[in-house]
């Protein structure tokens, strides 16, 4: 990619569109950083445990999610998570 500026130094407008578009802010639902965080990673692990019978065995969500069984066992319990 060839970017030709009229300054030495570029500017926003200088670059594509695709590389600077201004996103809709995220509403937070009056949530912190860290409870949203927690939804989201509640929403993962609840996600690997739904479809097939393979899906239910904890050791290969836990190896799918890159994390150890022990970690998995204790976010399930810190989101009271039935599976």
């Amino acid at each position: 990619m060839v970017n030709i500026a009229e300054l030495d130094v570029l500017g926003f407008h200088d670059l594509p569109d695709y590389l600077y578009q201004i996103q809709a802010p995220i509403h937070t639902g009056g949530l912190s950083l860290d409870e949203m965080v927690a939804e989201y990673e509640k929403s993962i692990i609840q996600s690997f445990f739904l479809g097939g019978q393979d899906r239910k065995d904890k050791e290969k969500v836990a190896e799918e999610l890159k994390i150890s069984l022990s970690t998995l066992y204790r976010k399930l319990e810190r989101y009271n998570l039935k599976v």
